[in-house]
Formats: C-alpha cells, structure tokens, sequence
C-alpha cells in the first residue's frame, strides 16, 4: 500500500474552498481494504461544521457529493461531504461505509480539532462494536444493494454492463461485505475486519479487474450464493441476543458538542 494522506490534504483543501469548515476529511474505500489497483479512485468522506446561523435558522444539515480531480490522479473520485450531524447518525446506524472512517489511516484534520478527532478515533471500536445486531444487519443490507446493482445499467455503469453485463464492483463488494460481517461476528477487531485474508483479497481484486473472466450467468449465480450465505450468517447470529451498550454514542455526542462549540465561539 501507499501513503495516501497528500491526497486527502489535497481533498482537505477542496472542502476549505468550497466555503465548509472541515472537522476532518478522510479516505474510504478499496485502499483501507488493501484492495486498490493502480487504476482505483480516491473517494473520501469529509465532515464538515454548521456555522451558528445555521443551526438558529434550522438550516438543514450539508449533505452533498461532488466529483474531485486533486490532478495528482488522472482519475476522478468523490467527496461525500456531511454535516457533523449526519455524520454522527450514520455512525449511530452503524453503517459500514461511515465506520470505516474511523480506522482509516489516511486522513487530513483541521488543526483546530485534531486533539478532539483523535478522541472520536480512540473509540472506534466501542462505537464500531456499541449495536452488534445493527451492525451486522446494515453490512447485509448492503450486499443486498450490491446484488440489487449487479447487472443494473445506470449510466455511470453502462460501458460496462454492455461489454461484460455485470458490474464486477458490485460482486467484489458483496464478497467484501461477507468477509467483514464473519469475521466481526467471529469477535475480531473491527480495524481487522475490513482488511479480509488473502484469499478473499485476491478474490475480489481479480473480479474487480475482470481478470477473473466470469459469464453474466457465472456472476449472478456467484452473488446468489454468497448472499445465501450471508443470510445464514446473519440469520444465526441475530437468534442471539446482543445487547446495545449506548455509552461510546453518549462519549461521541459530548465530543459533538465541545467541537461545535468551539467552532461557535469563533464566529461570535
């Protein structure tokens, strides 16, 4: 892997002069699964501050993504930039997408509220393990987007659908998702748990890269499996119960606020 933190201060950047007040910009993806390829975009998810007026005139909370070229790429990725608001429900649903954004080691935080990010990092595994039936739940619900998206022809897919007719990202995430949630059940680290064995690594970068040549019918018929699986996986595990421990999202929600109000003292 590569040190990718002078693309994150380059998408840092773009956030500033877009007019946001970042809290930190980090970098999700194939790169914190040790799954990129030379030809892998850089997307990121920035969390960004509401300005006081906005939170007295109830503005609704940013949510928005743009396209990014930081031209240190040919390759364009995305920023998902969220208010720090939003950014802490999807943490609370336990979305996969967003936890991950606590482990990655590529990220660029405004020097105002490094010391309070750095905090918010320290409990990534307790927020990352706080609803272990959400958790598990939102990673299947997920692959089942995946599969829902395989053979989809959006128009950013459809080059590829035309000429293999299948997204082969979509495969690759869904065997992806699979490894995560058996081992976050199996009690693994979460920070372990998204970068999968070796095998599932080379798996899914020689699907992803259609390396692995597979017919539309082979692609279904392997996301269909995988998802069976999946479901017994799931279904097993949420015979048990699992307790919700609500103590790292009450640490988190006082970490919201001593950053939100540092930030409005500044504009008072």
């Amino acid at each position: 892997m590569g040190n990718y933190t002078h693309w994150c201060a380059a998408a840092y950047d773009k956030v500033v002069e877009l007019g946001y007040e970042p809290l930190v910009v980090n970098l999700y993806g194939s790169q914190n699964y040790e799954m990129e390829t030379e030809n892998s975009d850089f997307d990121f998810k920035a969390i960004v501050l509401p300005s006081i007026d906005d939170v007295i005139c109830n503005h609704p909370p940013i949510s928005t993504s743009i396209v990014f070229n930081s031209g240190l790429k040919d390759n364009s990725g995305l920023i998902d930039i969220k208010d720090i608001r939003l950014m802490w429900d999807n943490y609370k649903k336990q979305n996969p997408n967003f936890i991950e954004t606590l482990f990655t080691p590529y990220f660029c935080a405004n020097p105002k509220y490094v010391t309070d990010w750095f905090d918010i990092r320290d409990l990534a595994e307790d927020i990352a393990h706080a609803d272990p039936a959400k958790a598990v739940k939102a990673m299947y619900g997920m692959a089942l987007e995946k599969q829902h998206a395989l053979c989809q022809p959006y128009p950013s897919k459809l080059e590829l659908i035309n000429k293999y007719g299948y997204d082969s990202k979509q495969l690759r995430h869904i065997i992806r998702l699979y490894a995560l949630a058996l081992n976050y059940i199996e009690g693994e680290p979460y920070k372990d748990c998204l970068i999968p064995n070796d095998f599932t690594k080379t798996l899914c970068i020689n699907i992803k890269t259609y390396n692995t040549q597979l017919t539309v019918e082979k692609a279904q018929e392997m996301a269909e499996n995988y998802m069976l699986c999946f479901k017994a996986l799931v279904d097993k595990f949420l015979q048990e119960e699992h307790p919700v421990n609500d103590r790292p999202y009450y640490a988190m929600d006082v970490f919201k606020a001593r950053i939100m109000k540092k930030y409005f003292k500044e504009q008072l």
